[in-house]
């Protein structure tokens, strides 16, 4: 509503662009947490962290360059701080704090070409799969003098760093941030490559997969995101995977995924009709012959594994962004179909007559079943132990 680990730059595809898959039914398999509309938008409404984020930039868009020690110093150490990756980190260096930032940090990026590489970037994306490249290659230079400057290696604070600097070009990095884009992406041998002179590969995964994230969400629901607003949905997606995981003995996931409302009955007149209805702590399945004559009505006990794995399913399927109805003006009988199922977090009422859901364009006349609709009779299907429901 899903990765690999390399250093050296020719390993991770540096040169040469293979088939860009955007095939969204493809997309959205590949996807382990789908991209929902409401994790867009929470991205791109106001923060409380607006105004403190808005400081750091207006610190470095007030003091760009990198030759005067006291600016270099508020610039590293506040957004280091501020950041959770402060350069001073795990140094076991002798010296003070004080001494740190005046000689070893100051001194060393005032003589270093930062300017020069900062200077060599675009003034603004045109063409981002062929640009990132020198992004990604200022990163590493970064990542390079830090490293040279303390013997650590900061790839997250030269994200950030870099960020504050050129929030429109710099995706930020951090753990947290690429777990969740590994799972809200393809496969990266599935994702464009990006040609650069050098590349952090870790940060270089990111960027492929953040930029796959952007030209996704303006395929599909036609919005435009900037890199703190994907960071900022990166991390909504970590808080959404936690609450998947498992977190003791009592099943479902480690929380309780039954929903508040859920009812789904597809069928006609003519031939035989399902349907399925939450009822307290059980599932009440109907099954009616021909002018909706009730046959079978039984009451089924869902467990928690089985919700989760069902709300896991709806999930993947991208059941939130599925339209209100489904409309056939071409067939006037045959099979109906409505489902309504509501949790705290999420919702959705759909139905369709001889019409269903379907990645990308669909002629409105088509009345045959999709592959993303039969998909959700197998989930409901599944939950009900096999019963028929198509």
């Amino acid at each position: 509503m899903g990765r690999r680990r390399l250093g050296h730059p020719n390993q991770d595809g540096l040169v040469g662009v293979p088939t860009y898959l955007t095939n969204p039914a493809f997309e959205r398999e590949q996807m382990r947490i789908p991209i929902t509309r409401d994790d867009i938008e929470h991205a791109m409404k106001p923060s409380p962290w607006d105004l403190g984020n808005k400081t750091l930039y207006s610190l470095c868009l007030d003091y760009p360059t990198h030759d005067q020690g006291d600016e270099i110093i508020a610039k590293v150490w506040l957004i280091g701080r501020a950041y959770a990756a402060a350069i001073e980190r795990g140094r076991k260096g002798k010296e003070s704090a004080e001494d740190f930032y005046e000689t070893t940090v100051a001194e060393g990026m005032k003589n270093s070409p930062l300017d020069e590489w900062l200077s060599s970037l675009p003034e603004r994306m045109t063409d981002p799969w062929l640009e990132l490249g020198e992004i990604v290659a200022v990163h590493k230079r970064l990542t390079d003098l830090f490293t040279a400057m303390i013997g650590l290696e900061k790839r997250s604070l030269a994200s950030k760093y870099l960020h504050f600097h050129r929030p429109d070009l710099f995706f930020i990095y951090d753990s947290r941030a690429s777990s969740a884009a590994i799972k809200a992406t393809p496969s990266l041998k599935d994702i464009r490559r990006i040609a650069a002179e050098q590349a952090d590969g870790e940060y270089l995964a990111l960027v492929r997969r953040c930029q796959w994230i952007r030209d996704y969400v303006e395929r599909r629901f036609d919005a435009q995101m900037t890199p703190r607003q994907v960071d900022t949905m990166l991390l909504s997606i970590t808080e959404r995977m936690k609450k998947m995981q498992t977190s003791g003995s009592e099943g479902g996931w480690g929380m309780d995924h039954r929903p508040k409302r859920f009812h789904a009955s597809i069928g006609g007149y003519m031939g035989r009709s399902y349907s399925v209805e939450l009822v307290g702590d059980q599932l009440k399945y109907e099954a009616c012959g021909q002018g909706y004559a009730k046959e079978e009505e039984e009451l089924i006990s869902v467990t928690g594994d089985q919700w989760a794995t069902f709300r896991a399913s709806l999930d993947w399927m991208g059941v939130w962004e599925w339209q209100e109805e489904y409309e056939n003006p071409g067939v006037m009988d045959g099979t109906r179909w409505r489902l309504e199922i509501a949790y705290d977090d999420m919702e959705v009422r759909s139905g369709g007559d001889n019409n269903y859901p379907e990645s990308g364009a669909k002629d409105a006349f088509d009345a045959e079943v999709t592959p993303e609709f039969r998909r959700f009779l197998d989930a409901v299907r599944t939950m009900i132990g096999g019963r028929d429901f198509d």
